[in-house]
């Protein structure tokens, strides 16, 4: 069976779009580039697949459509800036017939002299990656997209350093509008860097690409294993982190892979509990409704209704 969750690659985006490659551009190392983009509400472009991407995005649209990410969806009626990440699919449907704006694209190592793109809030796993942007604040975005246009067509020769620093600029304005929720975790003790290679470990296993493909990481025990300490010690982690078990926050991870997966794919259940590690489907079942108080498939008919 094929999934209908497939992911696009850098060479796929580029495929039918030659005149997004903008004069003087280069291949650099995390490939960068920025344009505009008109995208015309047509039913086909409302129907795509709920694709995952193997690059970041930095979206700023204006216009009426609704963002779906993971198992949630958002309406915006207005101007929003959204961070796409690789891991986690999307897809926009667009109520009305224009949404314009600005497009950024970048592969991780673009950040290879700054620091990982996962220590900023707008990229770390369960974060909300739609910013609402007032109408007082749209110009000073709008802005660091033209600089950052006119700034790639340059012959700088340091103009990629230059785009790097656009880049941290428009990260920061945003996670500025959200002040009061997010800040970037600078505490450097123990539990919390263990609570990070914990998490970079869980999400690496995603996407899950094909109902053959199962986790390899996916108790308590094997993540301790695969970080060369004690349970005890990564259980104590994560909970003084996070306030939650190990097991508790694995299994409400791989529930919420399973709520992306029965509402964007047609695998059937069984399939879907076997490549999240439940071999047992009744377990799988059992999982989903102590998690989510439905079943897999009362969740599905529901999410394709």
């Amino acid at each position: 069976m094929k999934s209908e969750e497939e992911r696009e690659t850098i060479e796929e985006f580029y495929k039918n779009r030659p005149n997004l490659i903008p004069y003087g551009f280069r291949n650099e190392p995390g490939h960068f580039n920025v344009f505009d983009i008109t995208e015309q509400a047509t039913p086909s472009h409302n129907n795509t697949n709920y694709r995952r991407k193997d690059f970041y995005k930095i979206k700023m649209l204006n216009g009426h459509f609704i963002f779906h990410y993971a198992d949630k969806s958002i309406e915006i009626n207005g101007t929003a800036l959204i961070f796409v990440h690789p891991y986690i699919p999307y897809k926009f449907e667009f109520v009305k017939h224009d949404v314009t704006g600005y497009l950024c694209i970048f592969k991780e190592d673009f950040f290879e002299s700054f620091r990982n793109t996962k220590d900023y809030p707008v990229y770390q796993p369960g974060g909300n990656p739609c910013f609402t942007v007032e109408p007082k604040d749209v110009d000073t975005f709008r802005q660091i997209y033209l600089d950052m246009q006119d700034e790639i067509r340059s012959d700088y020769k340091f103009k990629y350093d230059l785009l790097r620093t656009y880049l941290i600029q428009l990260i920061h304005k945003a996670m500025k509008l959200r002040s009061a929720d997010v800040s970037i975790n600078r505490d450097s003790n123990a539990n919390t860097r263990i609570y990070n290679l914990f998490i970079e470990l869980l999400e690496l296993q995603f996407p899950i690409d094909t109902p053959q493909q199962s986790m390899k990481i996916r108790t308590a025990q094997d993540f301790a294993n695969q970080l060369s300490i004690h349970i005890n010690h990564l259980n104590r982690a994560i909970k003084k982190t996070t306030g939650k078990t190990t097991s508790q926050f694995i299994l409400e991870r791989l529930i919420l892979e399973a709520r992306a997966l029965l509402k964007y794919t047609n695998w059937n259940i069984s399939e879907i509990g076997y490549c999240l590690g439940f071999e047992d489907t009744s377990y799988f079942i059992r999982a989903f409704r102590n998690c989510t108080e439905t079943t897999p498939g009362h969740f599905r008919e529901r999410a394709t209704e």
